[in-house]
């Protein structure tokens, strides 16, 4: 299972993170031996790497900001995946895992 670890939390497939933009994305991974996952968005994708240990993005623009991940969700209960980029989708309903420090 890919992992990476966050200030004493480890960011997992079953995850639905929330963007500061207030895009939502599930965390995936191709397989086990993949090193590096993604964020799966509605309009695009991210690799983890692109984010540091306290999930700010590594971007350098004043616009990366936008992409920080400023919550982690507990997406385990999820049936299907697709249901989180519908508008009706409240991403609050879902337990709060992470939650990160502005």
């Amino acid at each position: 299972m890919a992992k990476k670890k966050v200030e004493n939390y480890v960011l997992n497939e079953s995850n639905v993170v929330k963007l500061r933009n207030g895009y939502v994305g599930a965390v995936g991974s191709f397989n086990e031996k993949n090193k590096n996952p993604w964020i799966v968005f509605k309009a695009y994708m991210s690799t983890i790497d692109k984010y540091d240990e306290k999930l700010k993005s590594k971007g350098k623009s004043e616009n990366s900001k936008n992409y920080d991940i400023v919550a982690v969700y507990d997406g385990s209960s999820i049936d299907n995946v697709k249901d989180i980029f519908k508008a009706k989708f409240n991403v609050e309903e879902l337990p709060l895992l992470w939650k990160g420090n502005d």
